[in-house]
């Protein structure tokens, strides 16, 4: 009589792991099969999932932490009585089942007591192997959804890569009078620094960079979306202070004021010899011009934060003589070497000091080859974007 009845519940419950029942329908199964047809009085199944153990079903036991009862449960590797001591801690649960796969435990079954015909080797035996098949099952149903989220993961990382990519050229548009390099190191290979360069009409040229709050996936797309809004609404006609309120807008619009963007552009005008600015809330780029440093921080506040921005400033510098001027994220200044010592302004603005006659290409080769040296050639704990930009008169 109890084989019937033991065929037929292994049978009931493969076929429910075949049709790809839910874990919570197999944990039911399995209790309902305990105390119906075991007379089983009490019983705990713990699972390890998230990276914690959880109780998942029980019979007749009162709320407990599952912590309290996988630190003592680690002690057993086999099906087996509890000690002595052990079975008073579980109030008289009996008997374990641990349940491994691949080396690792990953569910535990505690049971009391049987009903008393039922209490033989046979019994013991036949639900241990019915735990192992629904914990099993449970476990591979679980590494199945991870890869599935993985792989969709790693094909949502491709795609904004190749966006990232199609954002930042590898090679920028040169002229007599501009010259252009940039650094781009995204952290997880996206991240959500923007860099760009171009031509507004014959005689201007336009130039900025950007950083949103976050990384990642989420802020490499906001920034695409930024991208694309820049594009759309910059025209030879539009001013830089409208431009920015424009972009300001689309940022609220599309983000609700959750994130925010640091935002510097520049014009460069060839004919009268002027570059005008609009710096929102972002590092201020560095210009060395006749020997000295200057510091591009006129502006108006950071992008995102409010509908409408307060008064902006377009400031405007006469260009006198051969300029170079660097934009940079501040993934270069939070940099830190092993003894937490930070890649300081001063560090930077002594570089560029004493390298803003070399070409931009080999400017910036030096740049990122200091801030390896500097990080001790590990990966860079942030996104890492400059633009560094020659003005030849």
């Amino acid at each position: 009589m109890y084989k019937d009845i033991q065929v037929n519940s292994l049978s009931q419950i493969t076929k429910e792991i075949n049709e790809n029942a839910s874990a919570e329908s197999l944990y039911t199964r399995f209790s309902n099969f305990l105390s119906a047809e075991m007379a089983v009085d009490r019983m705990i199944l713990l699972f390890f999932e998230d990276d914690e153990w959880r109780i998942k079903t029980s019979i007749g036991m009162p709320e407990m932490n599952a912590v309290d009862y996988a630190s003592t449960l680690k002690n057993y590797s086999k099906p087996c009585f509890l000690s002595k001591k052990d079975k008073k801690f579980f109030q008289d649960l009996e008997y374990i089942i641990p349940i491994r796969h691949k080396d690792s435990s990953i569910a535990y079954v505690i049971l009391g007591h049987f009903g008393m015909e039922l209490r033989t080797h046979d019994n013991y035996e036949f639900v241990t192997t019915l735990a192992n098949i629904i914990a099993v099952a449970i476990e591979n149903k679980r590494l199945f959804n991870r890869q599935i989220e993985q792989e969709r993961f790693n094909n949502e990382i491709k795609l904004a890569k190749e966006v990232q990519q199609m954002m930042v050229p590898n090679e920028w548009p040169q002229t007599k009078h501009f010259k252009v390099s940039s650094i781009y190191r995204p952290l997880w290979n996206i991240g959500g620094d923007y860099l760009d360069c171009f031509e507004i009409d014959n005689n201007r040229t336009a130039f900025c960079i950007a950083d949103v709050s976050g990384k990642g996936i989420a802020a490499a797309m906001l920034m695409a979306n930024f991208q694309a809004i820049l594009h759309q609404v910059i025209k030879p006609s539009i001013t830089l202070d409208n431009l920015v309120y424009e972009l300001n807008k689309a940022v609220v619009r599309i983000t609700n004021s959750e994130k925010i963007i640091t935002f510097f552009i520049g014009e460069f005008n060839k004919k009268t010899r002027t570059l005008s600015y609009i710096n929102a809330g972002h590092v201020p780029p560095i210009m060395h011009m006749n020997g000295e440093l200057h510091f591009l921080n006129k502006g108006t506040t950071l992008l995102g934060a409010v509908e409408y921005l307060p008064t902006t400033e377009v400031a405007t510098v006469e260009i006198s003589a051969n300029a170079t001027l660097v934009l940079y994220t501040d993934g270069i200044t939070d940099l830190k070497d092993p003894s937490d010592r930070s890649f300081e302004d001063e560090i930077l603005y002594k570089f560029v000091c004493q390298n803003c006659t070399e070409p931009v290409k080999n400017f910036n080769a030096m740049l990122l080859n200091q801030l390896e040296i500097f990080n001790v050639n590990q990966d860079f704990p942030d996104d890492i974007a400059v633009l560094t930009c020659r003005i030849i008169i």
